[in-house]
């Protein structure tokens, strides 16, 4: 199964991984991170699509980890669909630093600030279940 810039996909986990990650093993695809000098308007664009293209991966991953919604979910496990459940925790690289080239720093800082996004937008979401539920 091939992947573009950004997606993510839940594999079960096999062997002795099947022991430490019961769950399954969610993969990502980061983009490329070219070394980036000076500051004109073309490395500028290409700065920003690489942030955005990384906050993507993080955050498709962390859905896909912590979400039991599988519609939107893209799995290569053979198991009912609806015997997924979200994950209790979340081991993630820094992804898009080893052979991919990005700065530790860089996309330490998107990983955390895109896992934070994300909290914030589940803690939104589930204010407006509670409201909702509060009005009937």
């Amino acid at each position: 199964m091939r992947c573009n810039v950004g997606e993510a996909i839940h594999t079960p986990a096999l062997g002795l991984l099947k022991k430490v990650f019961v769950g399954g093993i969610v993969h990502v695809v980061p983009p490329f991170y070219s070394l980036i000098s000076g500051c004109n308007e073309k490395q500028d664009k290409d700065r920003k699509l690489w942030i955005e293209k990384t906050q993507t991966a993080y955050t498709n991953g962390i859905h896909l980890a912590f979400s039991n919604d599988n519609d939107n979910a893209r799995s290569t496990s053979r198991l009912n669909s609806t015997t997924k459940e979200s994950a209790a925790a979340l081991i993630c690289p820094i992804i898009g630093s080893g052979a991919r080239g990005a700065p530790f720093e860089k996309s330490g800082r998107i990983a955390i600030s895109s896992a934070l996004q994300w909290q914030r937008q589940k803690q939104d979401q589930q204010l407006k279940k509670d409201d909702a539920l509060q009005t009937i």
